[in-house]
């Protein structure tokens, strides 16, 4: 079965270090966590299961599932390997899906729901005008009615926004993001900013559209859950990969929050997972919440071709 799935003959592989079948940064951690383990006995793999990545043989990668055993007494570990390529196109069938729908329900606010609020603040607003010409005591109502309207029209304008995926090239994620921080706050929700010390381009529309998702449905847990005032999006190149995070000061996150895969953490797992990244969920220090991902710059993980 090794064989097949990573195109070595077992020759080549028995008295190997098991890195050899996974490629960067993968391969430079997995000495280290078990190492780890024996001097501290902390468990980050061990017992626990993980999804990380394959290479095989012909320099291929794909995406897997790893789960490590300790044999008691002996320190000897087995490693029980699943080619989960066939899930992951699922999952990123169905989220395809999903977005094309909400593709279609932006577009659907945004020319219909708010041409008509247009039409209707300028209904309200010629209204207003009339009243006001004739000294009517009604004029204020008016007013009131069209400050509402425009209230309504930019929380349309926001959800439309949100629901259409963002439009990536090499610099459209960073742009993204800024504009992403930038309508929660004119929302008239949590104060938004967008930190990106360095340019970061990222050429991938794949994993531009992923982590801009990812973005997106922190801030929409910051905003609804956490009862933030501020929320900050950083997004920053390491010397493996991209970083993004989302920091807000709200209520912060709960273990069980955390462990019934509530309020879109799923979805955000899932995204990530499908750029063979680490995603992470944690209080912030000094309060709040902080979500992070990270997702290293290698080719696209592919399905085992068949002869």
């Amino acid at each position: 079965a090794t064989e097949r799935m990573f195109g070595y003959p077992a020759g080549e592989l028995v008295g190997r270090n098991v890195k050899i079948l996974m490629p960067p940064p993968f391969c430079d951690q997995c000495d280290e966590y078990l190492a780890r383990y024996l001097r501290t006995g902390e468990a980050r793999i061990i017992g626990i299961g993980r999804e990380l990545v394959g290479r095989r043989k012909d320099g291929t990668i794909f995406p897997i599932d790893l789960a490590v055993s300790e044999i008691d007494h002996l320190q000897l570990f087995t490693g029980m390997i699943r080619d989960i390529s066939e899930r992951r196109l699922l999952e990123e069938q169905l989220l395809n899906i999903a977005e094309a729908e909400q593709h279609r329900i932006g577009e659907d606010l945004h020319d219909d729901v708010g041409q008509e609020l247009a039409g209707l603040a300028l209904t309200v607003d010629t209204l207003t005008e009339a009243l006001e010409a004739a000294e009517s005591p009604d004029a204020e109502l008016s007013r009131t009615v069209g400050q509402r309207v425009a209230v309504l029209s930019r929380k349309v304008r926001y959800l439309s926004h949100g629901l259409v995926p963002v439009e990536v090239d090499a610099a459209g994620l960073m742009a993204g993001l800024e504009v992403l921080a930038a309508n929660v706050s004119e929302a008239g929700g949590p104060a938004g900013t967008f930190h990106c010390p360095e340019p970061v381009l990222v050429e991938d529309t794949r994993i531009a559209t992923q982590l801009y998702r990812i973005a997106q449905e922190a801030v929409t847990n910051a905003v609804r859950h956490a009862k933030a005032k501020t929320i900050e999006i950083a997004l920053e190149r390491t010397g493996s990969g991209l970083v993004l995070s989302v920091r807000d000061n709200g209520v912060g996150v709960s273990q069980e929050s955390v462990g019934d895969q509530g309020m879109g953490l799923r979805a955000m797992r899932h995204r990530c997972g499908m750029l063979n990244g680490r995603f992470t969920i944690a209080q912030a220090s000094g309060g709040g919440t902080l979500v992070t991902c990270e997702v290293p710059l290698v080719p696209r993980a592919t399905p085992h071709e068949r002869d």
